[in-house]
């Protein structure tokens, strides 16, 4: 039996979702929310998304490499997210 644990983050509201994904602002999250379907989702009308939700759209999108993720998310739990769904 394999036990995966990791810590999950909440962002809430545009600006730390930003800070999620490594915008520079928060103009620029909802650009890609927009434009690149980051899965945002509306809990009494704030926008949150979790970095598992996040993590899960950039590996759905090719994008694995570990340049472009955030300081913030970049964690070992990562590498076991990645190479279990691998």
């Amino acid at each position: 039996m394999v036990i995966i644990q990791f810590q999950v983050e909440v962002a809430r509201g545009w600006k730390a979702i930003a800070r999620l994904i490594g915008a520079d602002s928060p103009n620029t999250a909802k650009v890609v929310f927009r434009r690149e379907g980051l899965p945002v989702t509306y809990e009494i009308g704030t926008p949150t998304l979790t970095n598992v939700e996040y993590l899960a759209w950039r590996f759905q999108r090719g994008q694995t490499g570990l340049s472009g993720l955030a300081s913030s998310i970049l964690t070992p739990e990562y590498a076991i997210l990645t190479s279990a769904a691998a």
